[in-house]
């Protein structure tokens, strides 16, 4: 079992601000040396306290249209909320399905986030009502289509450029 003291504590909570903070900037954060910030989350990740991970969305998505034969699919972040004594085996199971591109633990009111890729909105619900909603564990879920993605920057649905200002903010899909 994983022990985490008040000052691991600190440190995953500077981290949840700014998880590109460097770790001379945790230890004025946290106020400790940086030696003591980086042999604490060397230990945090040895334990599997903490994972620090990268999502590459170009490769990914460029991986999965060459599997479609040159298609763009659709990319949809889900957000769940597992059972706590659950957890491991749902995040398991939601990283074996196939439309799944990287799914991990995160803190809040909803505890996975999974980045999945489908070839529509048809197919994304037949994916949330045929495989995720009925892993054990998913108590509710919670999905954002992305409407820009790996496409490069403002390249929304279907492609078309669009601007985005005051009076046209970004846009967000909820199914």
């Amino acid at each position: 079992m994983v022990t985490i003291d008040e000052r691991d504590s600190a440190i995953i909570e500077a981290l949840r601000r700014d998880c590109r903070a460097s770790n001379a900037q945790l230890a004025r954060d946290v106020g400790v040396s940086e030696g003591t910030i980086r042999r604490r989350l060397n230990r945090l990740m040895a334990d599997g306290a903490i994972e620090i991970s990268v999502i590459d969305r170009a490769g990914r998505a460029n991986a999965a249209k060459e599997e479609r034969g040159g298609a763009r699919g659709l990319e949809a972040f889900i957000r769940m909320m597992a059972l706590p004594q659950d957890l491991d085996e749902t995040l398991a199971s939601v990283r074996a399905l196939p439309e799944t591109r990287y799914a991990a633990a995160i803190a809040g009111e909803y505890n996975i986030i999974a980045w999945m890729e489908v070839e529509d909105l048809d197919e994304l619900g037949r994916v949330l009502s045929d495989r995720v909603r009925k892993i054990e564990g998913v108590e509710l879920t919670e999905t954002n289509v992305m409407l820009d993605g790996a496409g490069g920057a403002g390249a929304g649905v279907g492609g078309a450029k669009r601007e985005e200002s005051a009076e046209n903010p970004p846009r967000r899909l909820r199914l």
